[in-house]
């Protein structure tokens, strides 16, 4: 069973993505913010992160190149989510090291169809 790391700092999405993910047959961890994320990468080694774009603390476009810089950890591929529509953010996101994006509010279906496609 893959494990997938949700970070998002809103709880509604949080919550929404674990069932989902959980009911779709993978194990699914959350937490809070990019900060986070860190520790939780390191410790759990998950499958696939989604995350989110815009978070406090540290957001995920800082997390992603904290990610990818832990050579322990940096082949774990990151799924970005975000609601935020312009060219500039989806290069950060890219140059940061993120498999791809998808906006927000998140598809399931389509998210599930992703996650299938990047654990290939």
């Amino acid at each position: 069973m893959a494990k997938i790391l949700i970070v998002e700092d809103d709880e509604n999405n949080r919550e929404l993505l674990s069932m989902y993910l959980t009911e779709s047959g993978y194990e699914a961890l959350a937490v809070n913010d990019g900060a986070e994320s860190l520790e939780a990468v390191r410790h759990e080694k998950p499958d696939l992160v989604l995350m989110d774009l815009r978070m406090p603390k540290m957001n995920g476009i800082e997390a992603t190149k904290k990610i990818k810089a832990d050579p322990d950890v940096a082949d774990t591929p990151i799924l970005m989510l975000t609601g935020v529509r312009d060219t500039l953010s989806y290069e950060d996101m890219y140059s940061a090291g993120a498999v791809g994006y998808l906006g927000k509010p998140v598809d399931l279906v389509a998210l599930v169809e992703r996650v299938e496609e990047i654990l290939k």
